[in-house]
């Protein structure tokens, strides 16, 4: 039987001996540290040549032209649009210059904006790409040259718009043309991203390779089989095609890059 204990004095108890303890010192291995949010994965697109089939829509164009206009040939159109690469004002001034066209350059230049804008063709296999980096949390922005109302019919004709609710950056909006770091930078700025490694994938050396290197982001080159020239802008990967880029985009190497750079 266990002795009762005996009261001591007026009503009180023997004290319990004291516990000598040696203070434990925590260190960050005992303690769990809150996790640091992973840095937002950006990606910039280009739209022309990039996101749309827009050499084809060109050709359908440029078809269309020739019937309406048989002393125009095919061939000299699609040269024309390589040699002004995109500045319309000076392709359609060469234009009535060389064939002696009656037709103003506003009007011929409308007339072309409307007809590419309404030719371009949806490709699935484009917005699946996009769908899956939109799975994956992606932010995704969009950098374009161009007259927005064009723009953004192209985007909703090819589907692509519902990809690109914020981060949009229409040269004509903004006030600023690619291959200026402002275009990307406002799209940064309206994805909520900016300060952030970003990667930017487009087809134009010029535009959007040199343009991104100018922003201090991470250029991926849409080549379409074409190579680098000694002098040409360098991006950090090169796909044959966007899909093949968006591919690229969800390795370990496109990551690693992000990490470093952040």
């Amino acid at each position: 039987m266990p002795q009762p204990l005996r009261r001591v004095g007026r009503g009180r108890f023997p004290t319990a001996p004291r516990l000598h303890c040696q203070p434990h010192t925590y260190t960050t291995s005992t303690l769990e540290q809150p996790a640091m949010p992973a840095p937002a994965k950006t990606v910039l697109f280009d739209l022309d040549n990039t996101l749309t089939d827009h050499i084809g829509t060109l050709n359908q164009w440029a078809e269309m032209y020739h019937q309406r206009c048989p002393q125009v040939p095919v061939s000299w159109l699609l040269d024309a649009e390589r040699r002004w690469a995109g500045q319309r004002a000076h392709f359609f001034s060469d234009l009535r210059n060389t064939f002696g066209i009656e037709e103003s350059v506003l009007s011929l230049m409308a007339d072309y904006r409307q007809y590419t804008a309404t030719h371009v063709p949806y490709r699935p296999e484009v917005c699946d790409a996009l769908a899956e980096l939109d799975r994956e949390g992606w932010r995704m922005g969009l950098v374009t040259n161009g007259e927005a109302t064009a723009q953004r019919q192209k985007l909703h004709r090819a589907r692509l718009d519902r990809f690109f609710p914020r981060g949009l950056a229409i040269s004509s909006e903004v006030g600023l043309r690619k291959p200026d770091k402002g275009l990307f930078l406002y799209a940064l700025e309206d994805l909520g991203t900016q300060g952030v490694p970003a990667l930017v994938v487009g087809d134009d050396l010029g535009a959007d390779v040199q343009g991104a290197l100018n922003a201090g982001l991470l250029p991926v080159w849409v080549s379409a089989g074409r190579s680098l020239g000694p002098t040409d802008p360098r991006p950090i990967h090169t796909a044959h095609t966007v899909v093949d880029a968006i591919e690229w985009l969800r390795t370990t190497a496109a990551q690693e890059f992000l990490a470093t750079a952040a």
